[in-house]
């Protein structure tokens, strides 16, 4: 585990996103995401203070990579070639469980 307090929480961070990816919002809590970082949960609780905001945390890296993942798809060449990379990136978010976290956190209203 890190002992600078900016890449715990990073890791803390990424073992939110990954757990959303995972269980979605219902499998979400801080216990797995301590568990998934290999902290304690009182060091989740110390760096995010709640389930509330480690989730709108988690949601927002979640849009960013999400929506920066699309952007470059569809600029990445002319006509059909940009649309068919999208396609491609929706594909593979499907399969990694990005897919599942957008969908549970926009339909918790987090974004």
């Amino acid at each position: 585990m890190p002992k600078d307090a900016s890449a715990t929480r990073a890791t803390i961070l990424a073992a939110a996103v990954h757990t959303l990816q995972r269980g979605g919002i219902d499998g979400f809590s801080l216990d797995a995401v301590a568990h998934r970082a290999g902290v304690v949960k009182g060091l989740v609780i110390y760096h995010y203070a709640s389930r509330a905001r480690l989730l709108r945390a988690a949601a927002a890296q979640i849009a960013e990579a999400r929506d920066a993942a699309i952007s470059g798809a569809l600029a990445s060449g002319p006509g059909t070639a940009g649309l068919d990379a999208c396609w491609e990136v929706l594909r593979r978010q499907t399969e990694d469980g990005t897919a599942r976290a957008w969908l549970s956190v926009c339909g918790a209203g987090l974004i």
